[in-house]
């Protein structure tokens, strides 16, 4: 918690005795971005980015989405799983 203050993800306020046992982390404006339900919030793009699929769809081949015309047609997830989300998720189940 004490490296993401630093970082500026939280804030902290410590108890009125200055005791070090006594401290309450805050969001700040930059971690409210994350969560939430807010229109504002980037917690879906968060899940996105964290998401094994999509994960591997932009890391392996993401070259090939810019290179190739017929791929150029395609979102990066069907290039990478000749699929789309939609379509993956009916396979799965979920």
């Amino acid at each position: 918690m004490r490296a993401l203050t630093i970082l500026g993800i939280f804030s902290v306020d410590q108890g009125p005795h200055d005791d070090a046992t006594d401290m309450h982390y805050n969001l700040t404006p930059l971690s409210r971005l994350l969560v939430g339900d807010s229109s504002c919030t980037q917690s879906l793009i968060m899940r996105m980015l964290v998401d094994p699929l999509s994960l591997t769809a932009l890391c392996s081949i993401i070259g090939e989405w810019f290179t190739d015309k017929r791929a150029s047609t395609l979102t990066l997830f069907e290039v990478a799983h000749g699929c789309t989300r939609e379509e993956m998720k009916a396979k799965k189940g979920t």
